[in-house]
């Protein structure tokens, strides 16, 4: 047998087992332990498998750690910029809260500084998750279909449902904020649920980190004067923001 197609034997023995043990695997192909030692560090190299003491695991593919990952990307900024936002959140109000990190972060703000009364309409597992323990929040998570690693919920369902839903504010992330193309997103179909629910909000705010300026995603969600205020950090470069013409900036 061949080096790589008793890699890919291995690997095949991993996928299917989620475990296996070098002793086994050095009988099954006739093999010294140190050879299937070496093929499993080889494959673990190659991100394929974990290697543990005596054999090797399948790597568990955990959407909660991406998006923790993605959720530590300026996670001060995007701090600073949910506590801004908390100023638009009165008691007995409606809000929005997409499925970007940002959101997130308004929802942890609000566990520590609490309104009365309120109902969060969220088109994210994570942000309705996370405010589970609040009981004076009256969560409304959105129908669809769930992407894993965003943890978003969009497709026909949501747009159905945003049919006959409206809010006071609504908080939207982005991918990028450019003169080009405007307000992005990564993706099509929130960027629909986006657009969407904007119109059901008589408040439309965009959270974007410093980061954001100058950068653009794939999909053009809003024009830069659609909405009513785009929320930025102070790391923010103000003359870029005002080469863009972004007049609605609030920091």
């Amino acid at each position: 047998m061949e080096i790589d197609e008793r890699r890919h034997s291995i690997l095949n023995e991993v996928n299917q087992n989620r475990n296996v043990k070098i002793s086994t695997l050095s009988k099954q192909m006739d093999v010294s332990r140190e050879t299937i030692r070496k093929d499993i560090y080889s494959l673990a190299k190659q991100g394929l498998v974990s290697a543990v003491r005596g054999g090797a695991e399948a790597i568990v593919d955990d959407p909660t750690s991406r998006f923790d990952q993605r959720k530590a990307i300026n996670q001060q900024a995007k701090q600073k910029m949910a506590q801004r936002a908390l100023s638009y959140i009165k008691d007995g109000a409606t809000i929005f809260l997409d499925s970007g990190t940002s959101s997130y972060e308004v929802a942890e703000a609000l566990k520590q500084n609490p309104r009365h009364d309120l109902s969060i309409i969220t088109s994210s597992t994570f942000v309705a998750q996370t405010l589970l323990v609040m009981q004076s929040i009256q969560i409304v998570l959105l129908g669809g279909v769930v992407r894993r690693d965003e943890g978003s919920v969009s497709g026909p369902i949501a747009l159905q449902a945003i049919d006959s839903i409206y809010a006071d504010v609504g908080f939207f992330g982005c991918g990028g904020i450019n003169d080009v193309s405007g307000i992005t997103n990564r993706y099509l179909e929130e960027s629909q649920t986006a657009k969407a629910m904007k119109q059901h909000c008589r408040t439309s705010i965009v959270l974007a980190d410093h980061s954001k300026f100058g950068a653009s995603s794939l999909v053009s969600m809003f024009k830069l004067d659609d909405v009513d205020f785009i929320i930025s950090d102070p790391g923010i470069n103000r003359d870029l923001a005002r080469q863009m013409g972004v007049d609605n900036l609030v920091i």
